[in-house]
């Protein structure tokens, strides 16, 4: 497993209010693909569907986690991707990533809302595991 390149994506609603929850979206825009799984089941990968993840809604003090990496069986080269959190129809954030053998992982959250706060950390590392939080808060 050492040396294996994939994303592991934790998000957690740290808002405190009943009325704060977001989902997330996979644009299909042609630059997202690759293969998402299972976050807790790292060692067989079990496949999930990326609308699977867009139903689930994310409540205060709830969490939603999945690794992405480019196919079932290949481990071994760069991954990038995109995804976006929305809270009913507002967009919170976009969180784009790309991870690397030759160069340092890439991790840039982009269009945040100004009623949200958006805390991301981890996936620098070059050419290993990337293990990605993002802590995501209602202001107010």
């Amino acid at each position: 497993m050492a040396g294996s390149s994939f994303v592991h994506f934790l998000f957690e609603n740290e808002s405190q209010s009943p009325e704060a929850f977001f989902q997330l979206q996979f644009p299909e825009d042609g630059r997202w693909s690759g293969y998402l799984f299972e976050a807790d089941d790292v060692a067989y990968r079990k496949a999930i569907q990326s609308y699977d993840l867009a139903r689930r809604i994310v409540g205060p003090q709830e969490s939603i986690a999945y690794g992405h990496t480019v196919s079932e069986n290949t481990f071994f080269e760069g991954v990038e991707g995109r995804v976006e959190v929305y809270s009913r129809e507002q967009k919170i954030a976009r969180i784009e990533y790309f991870t690397s053998w030759t160069e340092d992982n890439q991790l840039k959250v982009t269009e945040k809302a100004e009623d949200w706060e958006i805390e991301a950390s981890g996936g620098k590392r070059r050419g290993e595991m990337g293990y990605v939080r993002i802590g995501i808060k209602k202001k107010g």
